[in-house]
């Protein structure tokens, strides 16, 4: 018989050190926005004019677009019962920290990644219904993370797109900050996907 879901699980309740990892990118990529509601309108954090060359001042984490990365690792175990139990089902996954990034128009947006086994992914590259089940718990895990800390209190919207690109958010390889638009870097800037710490217990 079918499973039923109990939910994703992020471990954040068990802080045992970690180890850094370079996931893979899966070429599934979830944007989504914030659920607009006309309380707790929060400012973004704005660059400078040099740095936007003065444009998209002001933009508000309402008018941001979330971009959210599935990546993978054999670090991440594999979904299961969730103790014992086979009518709850349990995905193990790592989410990272947002990030500052820039959409394909250049404004401001923000990143993250979700590890997950690479089996998951398999198995989302195969079957449709998979891939939007999967996507939409980590979109309630990501809202789970970031909604107080960084959302103030609102929710990402469940109703997501997946356009088409490998991964949003590059960072720079020799600071693993997130890169700066082009003319602002004082230096040449190398795109790499950025390293994370995961529990070494794979989200056990």
């Amino acid at each position: 018989s079918a499973s039923t879901v109990a939910g994703a699980d992020d471990g954040a309740d068990d802080d045992d050190g970690g180890v850094v990892i370079a996931p893979d990118p899966s070429g599934i990529v979830i944007k989504t926005r914030l659920r607009k509601r006309d309380a707790n309108h929060i400012l973004l954090v704005r660059r400078t004019d040099e740095e936007t060359n003065g444009n998209h001042a002001g933009e508000t984490i309402h008018d941001a677009k979330v971009f959210l990365n599935i990546c993978t690792h054999p670090m991440i175990s594999e979904p299961g019962p969730r103790n014992g139990l086979d009518d709850e089902w349990r995905l193990p996954l790592s989410m990272s920290d947002l990030r500052p990034c820039r959409d394909k128009t250049g404004r401001a947006a923000l990143a993250a990644d979700c590890i997950l086994n690479p089996t998951v992914v398999e198995e989302m590259h195969a079957d449709a219904h998979r891939c939007q089940f999967v996507c939409d718990l980590v979109v309630q895990c990501a809202t789970k993370k970031f909604g107080e800390t960084w959302f103030g209190g609102l929710e990402l919207d469940r109703r997501v797109t997946l356009p088409k690109m490998r991964y949003a958010g590059y960072v720079d390889e020799r600071t693993g900050l997130p890169l700066m638009p082009e003319g602002v870097a004082g230096r040449d800037q190398r795109p790499v996907v950025a390293k994370q710490r995961v529990k070494r217990n794979g989200g056990k």
